[in-house]
């Protein structure tokens, strides 16, 4: 390479090691070449005939073109991208080459290819790309092309995270940054292994505040106890060398109870009525252009056909009218130039400015001044030399200008037209389906349901408020069955309970048992009473009338410390297992008093049953975390857990089934994970209107 700035010859022909293998597409061919130049790093695209079309470019224009705009779009926008350096076109005979040249993004490595890190490190990446992208999304951007392997990050000597933004080719404007988010964040979310669940939420609540332009949160707090691996409910074939890592207990910015999402789609919603004004407006938008496109394309094809006739029948005239073939004869009208030099002449000093310099064969539409001529230069066969022909088009280019400017107009106020009809065509359609959503929103579960009963005049509609009446029909049957059941389990569950729970102080009370039997009765009683909890559970969550549920406020330090001593009386060989620890910040929550208490209850519970050592529960202001150093819960157990209630009864028992019913019930959010120990660590996260201190 020179040491005169580097020209497009240089950077086309300096050689480097293929990177990016030429790739055939678009009938032509795309590669990245890595060059070392003057002690730094660089990569080379060079493309041949590598073209793509939008309605600025009709005809087409290189990849590279569009990807050196969007390189410096995100350097405007403050987003971190390969530094672009150069970029050319060059076009040739054969076809259009051009080649576009970044820096090199040293010390940056791709997602896909990041090795193992602490749990608050992959937090920070997680923030950080989702904050990239919600100001990318922000401004309209669609990347397009959003795998793993587009995404680069750098840790600082801190541990801070830069994220950067690779392949930009396909990246392109939409009429919203929601509509942007839609493809960018599925795309990633499909492709990515390096987030869990909890960490991809991380990610969607930054990009939602950078999407509306908040400020990005700042890091989260250390949680109150040491730090622990986290359980990754996803199967571990999928991510063999995942570790596992440790998560925050405090609950989310956004609100703690969010519903179940399924894998892969991203948070982002759009709606109905916006899709179809978009595919109305934009359907007329594209007949506008087409139209426009093909005014033109005729416009132009006439003016051009009608001139080359024109120029043809002028020629053929005034090759008739040569009157001496050996010397330089001129013609000049209101319009038309001609000028016959034989072979062998001087080129005249009154050469017409037009013609100057310029040798047969040639045909073009040159400006000089303002004027514009049409000139055509070809050789003659019979007498020889060269005929010179010149038109003055200015008129006529005058014309056009107007032509164009009043085909604007009228395109301005097609497009007006069309959006009315967009908006007006969206507000008849949807509003039945408006009018519908609002019938089913009154509907109100705990009640008689009340059915839709209206006649919508739209077939489709009509078909589906009538399936939805015979499905509330189903379902008040269904519910009033349930009432029903409950009401006789309320009963015949507790009789035979509190018959066992009578028979065992009875024995108790003669005092005849011997030290295996009072060891048997004790099993007993123990069992009884857990029988008793877990009957009390399950009504108490079966009934979802109003009074069923009274809010108070609860003491969580209180309700902990009671529980426990509960079970070290009725287990005495429990005593000095459990390990309670209250902060000061301990909070005063509003909740049904019984369900808090059978949720401690079967928390510790649980957490004994499955450990033959220490049990360590800490009550925070923002949560509860019960951790136990054993073996801890099983695997499949902390899979379900971890996952959605599923419609089968566990195998392995209520306790913990009951606990994440309980969960839902109140609105907390539960989080399990293993700890470094190989225990189980439990996290009950409460929303902030569950306070009542």
């Amino acid at each position: 390479m020179s040491c005169a700035a580097p020209d497009f010859e240089d950077w086309w022909s300096f050689p480097g090691a293929w990177v990016e293998a030429p790739n055939q597409r678009r009938s032509g061919w795309s590669g990245v070449v890595r060059v070392e130049a003057a002690g730094r790093s660089f990569y080379v695209k060079r493309q041949y005939r590598h073209l793509c079309r939008d309605l600025r470019h009709p005809f087409g224009w290189p990849t590279a073109s569009r990807e050196w705009r969007n390189l410096r779009r995100l350097r405007a926008l403050g987003i971190a991208a390969p530094r672009p350096v150069f970029h050319a076109v060059r076009r040739g005979e054969d076809g259009t080459e051009a080649v576009l040249v970044t820096e090199a993004l040293d010390g940056f490595s791709p997602l896909a290819e990041l090795g193992a890190m602490p749990a608050a490190g992959r937090e920070a990446i997680a923030r950080a790309l989702g904050d990239c992208l919600g100001r990318l999304h922000r401004a309209r951007l669609q990347h397009g092309c959003l795998y793993a392997k587009h995404v680069m990050v750098r840790l600082a000597d801190d541990g801070s995270p830069q994220v950067a933004l690779l392949d930009l080719e396909k990246m392109r404007a939409r009429l919203t940054g929601r509509k942007a988010a839609d493809r960018d964040l599925d795309q990633l979310r499909r492709h990515q292994r390096f987030f869990d669940d909890a960490e991809w939420a991380t990610l969607i609540d930054s990009h939602a505040r950078a999407l509306r332009g908040a400020s990005p949160a700042g890091p989260l707090r250390p949680p109150p106890a040491p730090a622990a691996p986290r359980y990754d409910s996803r199967d571990a074939r999928d991510r063999p060398n995942r570790p596992e890592t440790p998560a925050d207990p405090r609950p989310p910015a956004a609100a703690v109870r969010l519903p179940a999402r399924r894998e892969g789609r991203p948070a982002v919603r759009t709606s109905l009525a916006r899709r179809l004004f978009r595919t109305i407006f934009a359907i007329g938008l594209i007949n506008v252009a087409i139209t426009l496109i093909a005014v033109e394309y005729i416009y132009e094809d006439m003016e051009e056909t009608i001139l080359d006739l024109e120029l043809t029948a002028e020629r053929a005239n005034f090759e008739r009218q040569i009157a001496d073939p050996a010397k330089v004869q001129s013609w000049r009208t209101a319009w038309l130039v001609a000028l016959y030099v034989p072979d062998g002449a001087d080129e005249p000093e009154d050469m017409p400015e037009m013609f100057a310099g310029r040798a047969p064969p040639f045909s073009a539409e040159l400006e000089i001044g303002e004027r514009t001529y049409l000139v055509s230069i070809e050789r003659t066969a019979e007498p020889p030399g060269a005929l010179y022909l010149s038109q003055d088009i200015s008129l006529m280019e005058e014309r056009e200008g107007v032509t164009q400017t009043v085909t604007g107009v009228l395109a301005a106020g097609m497009l007006l037209l069309g959006f009315v009809l967009a908006r007006l065509g969206t507000r008849r359609i949807v509003g039945p389906l408006d009018e519908l959503a609002g019938h089913i929103a009154g509907i109100c579960p705990g009640t008689p349901f009340a059915r839709i009963g209206k006649r919508y005049e739209d077939e489709e509609l009509a078909a589906i408020a009538r399936t939805l009446d015979e499905l509330l029909d189903a379902l008040d049957a269904y519910v009033r069955r349930e009432k029903t059941l409950v009401a006789l389990a309320s009963h015949e569950l507790r009789t035979p309970v509190a018959v066992i729970a009578g028979a065992v102080d009875v024995l108790e009370q003669r005092g005849t048992l011997g030290e295996a039997d009072r060891d048997t009765v004790a099993r007993i009683r123990r069992a009884t009473d857990e029988m008793r909890a877990d009957v009390e559970a399950l009504l108490k969550l079966a009934r979802r009338t109003d009074d069923a549920e009274r809010s108070a406020p609860v003491d969580l330090g209180a309700a902990v410390r009671a529980v426990v001593a509960e079970l070290e009386s009725s287990a005495p060989e429990q005593s000095g297992r459990i390990d309670c620890r209250c902060d000061a910040s301990a909070p005063c929550i509003v909740a049904d008093p019984a369900l808090v208490r059978m949720l401690l209850r079967n928390l510790v519970q649980n957490a004994l049953r499955h450990t033959r050592q220490a049990v360590r529960i800490d009550v925070g202001g923002s949560g509860l975390r019960i951790a136990d150093e054993g073996q801890g819960l099983p695997e499949h157990v902390r899979a379900r857990l971890a996952g959605d209630v599923a419609g089968e009864v566990p195998e392995d028992g209520l306790g913990l089934f009951i606990v994440r019913l309980i969960c839902e019930r109140l609105g907390w959010q539960l989080r399990i994970r293993r700890s470094d120990t190989g225990g189980t660590v439990l996290d009950i996260l409460f929303p902030p209107t569950a306070n009542g201190s």
